[in-house]
């Protein structure tokens, strides 16, 4: 699935917020991140999911006295390279009121680059596909309503890494390592709420 521009590009991005910031609370963030990508001369958003709330997720693992997070996956095409669009949203987490913490600290705003095309980069600054989806209940449920892409490095549509994840089985790469496909069990829940980007242009 590429739209048939060659410089356009595929992504699928997952959003996740957990307290309020600038934008507001957590599904108003949401909102507003999303119509600002929308409105990015070099960016065009095609499907949203819906929102699925998880327990956060800290080094120490689940921590439930802190905020569940409030999670989804945008589908988007891009003319921007993949580094130009992580300082983007780099960017727009600094304007909802994102600071510098720790690693899965509570958070505004929360961006990620799940997949870019079927790319695979790993860098100082970036890691295509996102290291952690295939062990992510919270990514793979709403990412399979915007699509199914294939793994590029599992070689697997993202339906089957969830089985995988739900069965705590184990992955196999193209390279052959074998990944445990989970490592901690979240129950993501599917919320009525949903966020559909606008029409407008």
């Amino acid at each position: 699935m590429r739209s048939p521009e060659n410089d356009w590009h595929l992504v699928w991005l997952g959003a996740g917020a957990n307290v309020a910031g600038k934008f507001g609370i957590p599904h108003e963030t949401l909102e507003t991140a999303l119509n600002r990508l929308q409105h990015h001369l070099s960016l065009r958003v095609l499907k949203g999911s819906s929102f699925w709330e998880s327990p956060a997720l800290t080094t120490e693992g689940i921590d439930y006295s802190k905020p569940p997070y409030l999670n989804a996956v945008w589908l988007i095409e891009t003319k921007l390279s993949p580094e130009e669009l992580l300082r983007e949203l780099k960017q727009l987490e600094k304007e909802s009121g994102r600071e510098p913490r720790k690693k899965w600290e509570s958070r505004p705003l929360d961006l990620d680059i799940l997949f870019y095309d079927q790319l695979v980069i790993k860098s100082d600054v970036l890691t295509i596909p996102h290291p952690e989806l295939h062990r992510r209940e919270f990514v793979l449920r709403p990412l399979l309503e915007v699509g199914n892409p294939i793994h590029p490095i599992f070689n697997s549509k993202c339906s089957d890494l969830l089985k995988i994840l739900e069965s705590d089985s184990t992955l196999s790469s193209e390279n052959g390592k074998e990944q445990k496909s989970n490592s901690t069990k979240l129950t993501a829940k599917k919320l009525s709420l949903r966020y559909s980007p606008s029409s407008e242009s």
